[in-house]
């Protein structure tokens, strides 16, 4: 379903896709260093830690979005650095206007989770936000 973007995209980086270069800064937490360099890291190389943090923090939402529902696409509560399924967390807890502008992205998603509610909330993922929007 998201192979068409992962062949796009996968081979660029999210300052190639953006065209834009964000300052390399020497001062700033590591997350702003670890948010920086994965800026200059190809798409296709993005782990689901990479991708929780980058979502997260809503950068390269739109063109991360396929690479984490590729992933979640063969396990659902794939674990970044923290639980399993905090990359899901992630994913259903982005701003809303991505899945306005990806309905299919959202349909897709929201069978999956549906279909794992209970389990999903055991895990501490908050869906309700994402159940809730019904697009």
């Amino acid at each position: 379903m998201f192979e068409k973007q992962i062949n796009k995209y996968g081979r660029k980086t999210l300052e190639s896709i953006e065209k834009s270069i964000w300052p390399d800064k020497d001062y700033g937490s590591s997350m702003i260093k670890r948010c920086l360099f994965l800026r200059k890291k190809w798409l296709q190389d993005f782990t689901a830690e990479d991708l929780r943090l980058m979502l997260g923090q809503d950068i390269g939402t739109l063109h991360l979005l396929p690479f984490a529902l590729n992933i979640l696409e063969n396990d659902l509560l794939a674990e970044g650095d923290y639980y399993p399924g905090d990359l899901l967390n992630a994913v259903v807890n982005i701003d809303q206007k991505y899945w306005i502008a990806e309905t299919k992205w959202y349909k897709y998603l929201y069978e999956k989770v549906s279909a794992r509610e209970d389990e999903l909330k055991g895990h501490g993922v908050k869906i309700k936000n994402f159940m809730d929007l019904r697009l």
